[in-house]
């Protein structure tokens, strides 16, 4: 197999001495008579506790600080209390909440901010940016509520003079589909003012006002009354596409003969469906769903026409700085023609200009943003710092180490109420037998690991099917053989086999019918020993398998987190295998057996004590903190967003203890290919969080000399202070520095 394509030997893979890297020989040796299956696996030898010292969290602290960016953020509590006209600064409660609900003391800074963004004339939107954790939903709310009473201030003064009401339009509010129910509880224990109407599913009963009919422009919901003011209509990506959507349109057109366009931008003008102009006010949850401006949910929400779009994600650029291309028609308008050619010799200078210059104002238009942040001509560094002035005026986002100064004197961290967060990367390596047989596999699929996209001629993308090979043999080499009866649509059958104790002897015995006599899997007196099988071929699990039942053993729970059913699958038969309790949370289940499962992971400290899932289920925002601080990331993701979201499901407030994150990584294997990319792609994202005291200067390329005062030295990051000199040997690239700062965070 080809290397990987980025080798950054010069990096040291253990950035802390505090956390000593864990042993292939101390957690597993495939030879060693205790993993027979005759004998209880509690003779596994286990790695020593890793326990952070005073030095190493001041070390944390002191990287996270320079990944917080104060540039979005606001330090206005008591002016942001002003504009809520909330009384009491010291228990912040808008006059439309329930006595019972209070708001954290930085949520009501974060509402303020997204009002004064949706005042701007030049914008179409904002992004509520905070961490994972720190309340975005709340903030969502207040934002509803106080749209809602200035249009009560503005019927009252109507009436008052004698002129009729402003019209109404209620509210559109778009989530994942599991996470309606979350929304309506929430919207409840805030707030009696607004009215739930739920757009989604109408054939199920649910103790929620639903709306059973297709909507239509005439419905009564639409006329402008008064009272549609404070209606929040929630409903899915997928129903507002299927029903209003190109989807919809989709299946309109045969019916009517008319002819069917492959790329509909826009609407044909007789669709009867259409929502445009119905709603003005739209809030997207888990807004990075949006981010690729060709699918049917993203066209969905941009024939609608709202006049404000508010995007709740903290991961906005979630793979790369591509994914903006889906926030333009959302967020921007087209830039006036006639300011946009008189200030064309401005070109990129745009951006550093003092917000009062009119010129300034371009770089939040269609074309500024097509032309310096998503051109791939653009170097990343300089598209960073790009994205650093746009997201400055049209976004809000606190980090879990952001600052804010109290109402009764003194200031807090925003996070002083989440405990820290400690991550760990093993990188772990292929026996010389497995790696003999991971590099015959694996070159099959290496060279076609990429297809042009049918419907985007030009542009390619993974190949969905080799893709998954390539992950799976990083897994279980013996997933080769035997995940044709793992795919997704089959991840039911696997997890019965599962629960009846049959999983572990049908997948080893499956695996080895397909092998030939020199395979790494053996038969031994006519049997193949099941959890030793399991653990060849995966220096993942051998590596895992011990942590884990340590923390299950300590009467903690743990997630897993894959990227295929397969995967998961395989995690659950090897841990179910060595005795432990472990479910899978896969999209085979129905919502009240998902209902159910999170139930006893979350409420019952002695059932379910480990939790497999993967990256797509996790995107819908579910919270596990009550019962588990233990995150495993079994499998490379394709970005290092889709790790954050992972990690934030316990990660958030509720939690009570510190968090212990362990990320795993085959050496030499297409794992490492796919952390190289993800950090090319992380670079104009961790250009945008930096704070000022870690901050290049965007506007220029290649080595910050006099610029900057890090640099890369034998290996390690330094901060140079003043009067020292850059010696000759260190390195000063802009990219490799952030690249390094990366993997100093996945170390903390």
């Amino acid at each position: 197999m080809p290397p990987p394509t980025v080798s950054l030997e010069y990096l040291e893979y253990n950035l802390f001495e505090e956390f000593e890297p864990i042993e292939n020989d101390v957690v597993a040796d495939l030879r060693s008579t205790s993993l027979e299956p005759t004998v209880d696996t509690d003779d596994v030898e286990l790695p020593p506790l890793n326990i952070p010292t005073e030095d190493s969290l001041q070390h944390i602290r002191q990287l996270q600080e320079i990944m917080d960016n104060t540039d979005y953020q606001r330090d206005n509590h008591e002016e942001a209390c002003r504009i809520l006209q909330i009384e009491n600064p010291h228990s912040p409660r808008m006059r439309s909440m329930k006595e019972s609900a209070t708001f954290k003391f930085w949520q009501p800074v974060a509402i303020a901010r997204i009002l004064e963004i949706r005042a701007d004339p030049w914008l179409r939107g904002a992004i509520l940016g905070d961490s994972v954790g720190l309340g975005k939903t709340w903030e969502a709310i207040g934002v509803m509520l106080k749209i809602w009473e200035e249009y009560e201030q503005s019927v009252s003064d109507s009436w008052r003079n004698n002129e009729p009401p402003p019209k109404a339009s209620p509210f559109l509010l778009v989530v994942p589909p599991s996470l309606i129910r979350q929304w309506c509880q929430e919207i409840r224990r805030v707030t009696d003012t607004l009215k739930i109407q739920l757009y989604y599913r109408s054939n199920i009963e649910t103790e929620w006002p639903t709306i059973k009919s297709l909507l239509k422009k005439t419905d009564g919901l639409f006329d402008g009354r008064p009272v549609n003011g404070r209606t929040v209509v929630i409903t899915s990506y997928q129903t507002l596409s299927d029903r209003h959507g190109p989807a919809a349109v989709k299946v309109w057109n045969p019916r009517t003969g008319q002819r069917e366009e492959r790329h509909t931008h826009s609407p044909p003008h007789d669709f009867p469906h259409l929502l445009d102009d119905c709603f003005k006010n739209v809030i997207i949850d888990e807004g990075h769903v949006l981010r690729n401006v060709d699918t049917s949910q993203s066209r969905a929400i941009q024939w609608l026409h709202a006049d404000f779009h508010l995007l709740l994600s903290a991961t906005p650029i979630y793979n790369s700085r591509c994914d903006f291309e889906g926030y333009v028609p959302i967020l921007f308008k087209p830039a006036p023609r006639d300011l946009w050619y008189r200030s064309c010799h401005l070109g990129s200078k745009i951006f550093q200009l003092p917000p009062d210059q009119e010129a300034s104002k371009l770089c939040c238009t269609c074309e500024a943003i097509t032309k310096y942040v998503l051109d791939k001509k653009v170097p990343n560094v300089q598209a960073g710092g790009f994205l650093r002035a746009i997201f400055s005026r049209i976004m809000i986002r606190r980090t879990l180490f952001s600052r804010m100064q109290l109402p009764h004197g003194g200031s807090r961290s925003i996070g002083s109420q989440i405990p820290l967060t400690h991550r760990k990367v093993h990188r772990v390596q292929f026996t010389k037998e497995e790696m003999g047989m991971y590099e015959t596999l694996a070159a099959m699929y290496y060279n076609a690991l990429f297809m042009e996209d049918p419907d985007r001629p030009g542009k390619y993308v993974w190949n969905q099917k080799n893709l998954r090979l390539m992950c799976l043999l990083t897994t279980w080499l013996g997933l080769y053989y035997i995940e044709h009866i793992l795919l997704a649509d089959k991840i039911t059958d696997a997890c019965n086999m599962l629960q009846q104790g049959t999983a572990g002897k049908t997948f080893v015995e499956s695996a080895a019918k397909k092998m030939n006599p020199e395979s790494i899997y053996r038969m031994e007196n006519g049997q193949i020993p099941v959890l030793e099988s399991l653990l060849k071929g995966s220096p993942k699990m051998r590596t895992m398998l011990p942590i884990i039942r340590e923390q299950v053993e300590h009467g903690e729970k743990a997630m897993v987190w894959a990227m295929f059913p397969a995967e998961q699958a395989y995690i659950a038969t090897t841990l179910k295998e060595a005795n432990i309790d472990v479910v899978v949370f896969h999209a085979g289940l129905t919502q009240d057996e998902r209902l159910k499962l999170i139930e006893k992971f979350t409420q019952r400290p002695k059932e379910c004590m480990v939790l497999v899932s993967t990256y797509n289920i996790n995107a819908a925002g579910l919270n596990f903190q009550s019962l588990c601080r233990n995150v495993h990331i079994f499998s490379v993701s394709l970005s290092k967003s889709i790790i954050n979201q992972a990690i934030g499901r316990v990660s958030r407030l509720g939690q009570k203890f510190q968090t212990y994150v362990n990320e795993y990584r085959v050496g030499e294997s297409f794992d490492m290919i796919l952390v190289n990319r993800a950090e090319d792609e992380a670079v104009p994202k961790i250009m945008t969080e930096l704070s000022q005291s870690f901050m290049f200067n965007p506007y220029t390329t290649g080595s910050q000399e006099g610029e900057c005062r890090w640099a890369v030295r034998n290996g390690k990051l330094y901060q140079l202070k003043n009067g020292r000199s850059v010696l000759s040997k260190d390195i000063k690239d802009t990219e490799d520095i952030l690249k390094l700062l990366i993997r100093y965070l996945e170390n903390t």
